[in-house]
C-alpha cells in the first residue's frame, strides 16, 4: 500500500469512531414509558418507579414491565411473541409494537434515538 492508501485508511478509521461516539453512545436515557392501544387510551409510566401494567387487547392481557429504568413488553397473548422476545428498552425513542393484539410500548426522554429512518 502507498502512503496515501494509509492516510485513506487511518482517516475513514478515525470518522467511524468519530461517528460512532457522536449518534451512538452517551444518549439521554429515556424517563417514561408510554403505553398506546388500538382503541386510543394511553398510559405514561414514570421509569423511576417500578411497575406492572395490564394493557387489554383485541386477544388478551398484554404485560408492561417497568424495573430499573427500563421498560419491556414481559407477557402477550400474541403466537409469535416477537414483542416479548424484543427484551428490554432503555432509551429515548425505542418503540416495540404487539401488532396483533394492537399494543404500542414507547419510551420518552429529553433526547430521542431513532429506532428507524424512512425516506
Amino acid at each position: 500500500m502507498k502512503r496515501g492508501d494509509w492516510v485513506v485508511l487511518v482517516l475513514a478509521t478515525l470518522l467511524i469512531g468519530v461517528s460512532y461516539a457522536h449518534f451512538w453512545t452517551g444518549r439521554m436515557p429515556a424517563t417514561e414509558a408510554r403505553v398506546q392501544t388500538g382503541d386510543g387510551h394511553r398510559h405514561d409510566l414514570p421509569l423511576e418507579h417500578d411497575t406492572t401494567l395490564r394493557v387489554p387487547g383485541p386477544l388478551g392481557d398484554t404485560r408492561i414491565e417497568v424495573r430499573d429504568g427500563r421498560a419491556r413488553i414481559a407477557d402477550s397473548p400474541c403466537s409469535d411473541k416477537f414483542c416479548v422476545h424484543y427484551g428490554w428498552l432503555h432509551r429515548g425513542g425505542e418503540t416495540i409494537a404487539c401488532l396483533p393484539n394492537r399494543v404500542v410500548l414507547q419510551l420518552a426522554g429529553a433526547e430521542q434515538d431513532f429506532d428507524a429512518i424512512n425516506f
